[in-house]
């Protein structure tokens, strides 16, 4: 049964709703008394847990905010249902202790950071993102700027900023050349929170990782009967990344960290991108889904560091195994 479990204000800027279960609607938050919406929702991927950010300072400050909350439950009849309930949220703002001059503390600026080790170089052909400490309430990037330096000049570089998902994240788009160093800035009132705080200076510079230390897939596909998605799988089984494919041909993945892999075949007969589970009423059967086997019942690929894996893959035959 689906049920709301946990509904709780565990920040002064943070409300977090938990289901029992993966929820087919997001729910909707309203404040008494409040009009217009001052949330943003933040979800998990099953959507069985979401955060909704504040994002106006004055209501950031209450100590109490009065919440109304819309969502989908199991009824007794074992049917889904809207349901509204009011909830009084309480956050104190621990009081801030007396502190002698000198050791005033500065507030610490909005500040982005750049997942994953970028020390190590940046994969041209991965999401490069950046991520914030909550939702932003303004972004202004001709506050940002990027600089790519080689052995002959020093010359802007264009990117774009552009949102993903997460209301915390942006991915960091531009084109990588190898041989190039690449300096970035953020200037103040780039990014900008519910408080009208704003990020520091950043500076810092990225580069390239180098290739020699990856591997390369090589698809060589043919007798491809209709659309079909094409996922390579890590060993644990998360999605590296996906082709659609609608006709024979060639493709190329490179910068794959050395591993161990899986080929997963969907037969994605009616071209919509995704795989269809089928719909037992009007009895349509699930799209096929099948393993390349390189061997008998061993699915498993390996790839190292300055590798080149070439592979055949026959996808009638793969679907009608």
């Amino acid at each position: 049964n689906l049920s709301l479990t946990n509904i709780e204000r565990i920040k002064a800027d943070q409300i977090k709703v938990v289901f029992s279960k993966q929820s087919p609607t997001l729910p909707t938050l309203k404040i008494e008394g409040y009009s217009g919406n001052p949330f943003v929702a933040e979800t998990s991927t099953k959507i069985d847990s979401i955060i909704f950010w504040v994002m106006d300072k004055e209501l950031i400050h209450r100590d109490s905010l009065p919440v109304t909350i819309t969502y989908a439950r199991t009824n007794m009849n074992k049917v889904l249902e809207d349901t509204t309930e009011l909830h009084e949220l309480v956050f104190e703002t621990p009081k801030a202790r007396t502190r002698r001059k000198k050791d005033e503390e500065k507030t610490p600026g909005f500040n982005p950071t750049f997942e994953g080790n970028i020390k190590d170089g940046v994969i041209p052909t991965a999401k490069l993102l950046l991520q914030l400490p909550s939702p932003p309430l303004s972004v202004d990037s001709s506050k940002i700027s990027l600089m790519a330096k080689t052995a002959k000049d020093s010359i802007p570089h264009p990117f774009n900023l552009k949102p993903t998902a997460n209301p915390r994240e942006f991915n960091f788009v531009t084109t990588w050349k190898d041989s190039t160093t690449y300096y970035y800035r953020f200037l103040p009132g780039a990014f900008q929170n519910a408080e009208a705080v704003e990020n520091d200076t950043i500076t810092g510079k990225l580069h390239l990782a180098e290739k020699e230390q990856f591997g390369t897939f090589i698809f060589k596909i043919k007798n491809v009967p209709n659309p079909i998605i094409l996922q390579l799988l890590s060993e644990k089984g998360t999605l590296v990344t996906e082709l659609s494919i609608t006709s024979d041909a060639t493709d190329t993945l490179t910068y794959i960290p050395a591993g161990k892999y899986e080929i997963k075949i969907v037969s994605d007969v009616n071209g919509n991108g995704v795989w269809d589970t089928g719909n037992l009423i009007k009895n349509i059967q699930p799209e096929a889904v099948r393993f390349y086997m390189p061997l008998p019942n061993k699915p498993t690929l390996i790839i190292k560091a300055n590798w080149e894996n070439e592979i055949q893959l026959d996808i009638k035959k793969i679907l009608s195994n």
